[in-house]
């Protein structure tokens, strides 16, 4: 599956964010400066299970809350929350730090590859992250503010500022950062609040990410004997886009052979570039795919430590492999 989206063009900062009026939930802003508690997201496990007050299951429909739970082994008596400066241990820290790329996101426990491999995405143009945040400074009263389209409106989505850790390590379980910044996990925070609960955001559609945080539309494409494209025309999509600066992403088929690659069966990677051209009287097309885990990668042809990469080819394609395990 690939999803491209129209052309990008710039807006200054975050001028988009600060347009929206309305909030999710018609949630309240603390008053007075004072500390912002999340009653509809509290920071305890009932955000971490999907579970209301009464310690329900928000989604009853047991075919899928039963297929999330297959894949969450988490250990509630694990889980303890933290806010920012616990986490960084009273280091300085920052929403952003320096720009947004592609190497800030790195995929936890949770089975969001979707989500960001689609924010993953996103930060190849770093302006688009921007523009959805609000709250661009630490605030002094916790509450920070993104801005989500649900179900096509855009809404302002309120976050308080304590993430889930591992009880052991202090460090997140999910969205992990990469820097002494806090942009990634907020946006998963996020997702995992209009979704009501981490758990319930386990699988799920790269179209729906990039609808929701995006402007743009979004077009799929299938590859496969049955609805998809040939090689050639696929290929053709694949370069018109980068060539257009569209956002890409693809998912893998849940097939235990991929696996024999590297890749990962049911996964979704983020589209970073393509490059075509000769290798002898071959026609070479390849596409650089990056994995939100941040390491596991291609181990087939034109890998890293590859013999195919020879000197000349690496001129021609403008490229420079290091064997790096970074996903």
């Amino acid at each position: 599956l690939f999803s491209a989206i129209h052309k990008f063009q710039p807006v200054p900062i975050n001028r988009c964010a600060l347009r929206i009026d309305k909030v999710y939930k018609n949630q309240q802003y603390p008053k007075n400066n004072t500390k912002f508690t999340d009653e509809i997201f509290p920071p305890n496990n009932n955000s971490i299970f999907g579970l209301d007050a009464n310690n329900k299951k928000i989604d009853t429909f047991t075919q899928r809350t039963s297929h999330y739970e297959s894949l969450f082994s988490i250990n509630p008596n694990d889980i303890i929350w933290l806010n920012a400066s616990e986490i960084f241990n009273g280091e300085s820290y920052e929403i952003f730090q320096d720009s947004v790329t592609v190497d800030d996101i790195t995929q936890g426990t949770l089975a969001d590859c979707y989500f960001l491999s689609s924010i993953c995405a996103m930060s190849r143009y770093p302006q688009l992250i921007y523009q959805i945040f609000r709250t661009w400074k630490i605030p002094k009263n916790g509450c920070y503010e993104v801005v989500l389209r649900l179900n096509g409106e855009w809404k302002i989505v309120l976050l308080d500022d304590k993430f889930p850790c591992d009880r052991k390590t202090r460090k997140p379980i999910f969205s992990k950062p990469h820097h002494n910044e806090l942009w990634s996990m907020l946006l998963e925070k996020a997702w995992a609040k209009v979704n009501k609960g981490y758990i319930n955001i386990i699988g799920g559609m790269i179209n729906e990410v990039l609808l929701a945080l995006t402007p743009f539309n979004v077009f799929s494409y299938y590859n496969d004997t049955i609805f998809g494209l040939n090689e050639i025309d696929l290929w053709t999509i694949i370069k018109d886009s980068f060539d257009n600066n569209y956002i890409l992403t693809a998912t893998t088929v849940n097939q235990k052979a991929i696996e024999q690659t590297g890749l990962l069966k049911s996964h979704a990677y983020t589209l970073l570039q393509y490059k075509e051209g000769l290798l002898g009287d071959r026609v070479i097309k390849l596409i650089q795919v990056r994995n939100p885990w941040g390491y596991k990668e291609w181990t087939g042809d034109f890998c890293d430590g590859s013999p195919l990469w020879t000197e000349q080819l690496k001129e021609t394609l403008d490229i420079s492999t290091e064997e790096k395990e970074d996903g």
